[in-house]
C-alpha cells in the first residue's frame, strides 16, 4: 500500500499500517469472509509551506463474492467501471477537503 509524495511539499510527521479485520494490530490478520489479508496505510502529513496537517488512508477493499460481509463492514466496492464515466457504484474514491482541489491529469480543475 505504497504512498507517494513530494518531500520538498510534504513532510511526513507519524505513519503505520493497520489489517482490515477483527484484529487490526495483528499482521496480515484477515476477517469478515475475506480470502487474502487486507492492509491500510496511513500517514499524518504537514504541508511545508503551511505547516498544516492532514491524515491520509490508502487501502485495497475485497472485492469479490467471498468479500460481501467485507464490503458490507466497510465500503461498496463493485463497479463496471471500464475507464469512463459509469453508472455503476463507484469502486475507487478520493476524499478530500479545502485546501485541496482535485484536477484532472492535464491538470485542469
Amino acid at each position: 500500500m505504497g504512498v507517494f509524495f513530494k518531500r520538498s511539499k510534504l513532510r511526513v510527521i507519524e505513519s503505520g499500517n493497520f489489517w482490515l479485520s477483527e484484529t487490526p494490530e495483528a499482521a496480515a490478520s484477515m476477517g469478515w469472509g475475506a480470502t487474502l489479508p487486507r492492509m491500510v496505510t496511513w500517514a499524518l502529513f504537514e504541508l511545508v509551506a503551511s505547516g498544516k496537517r492532514f491524515y491520509l488512508y490508502n487501502t485495497h477493499f475485497h472485492h469479490t463474492a467471498q468479500g460481501e460481509e467485507a464490503r458490507r463492514n466497510l465500503t461498496g466496492t463493485t463497479s463496471g467501471f471500464n475507464g469512463k464515466n459509469t453508472t455503476g457504484r463507484r469502486i475507487d474514491w478520493i476524499l478530500y477537503r479545502e485546501p485541496f482541489t482535485a484536477r484532472s491529469r492535464d491538470g485542469h480543475a
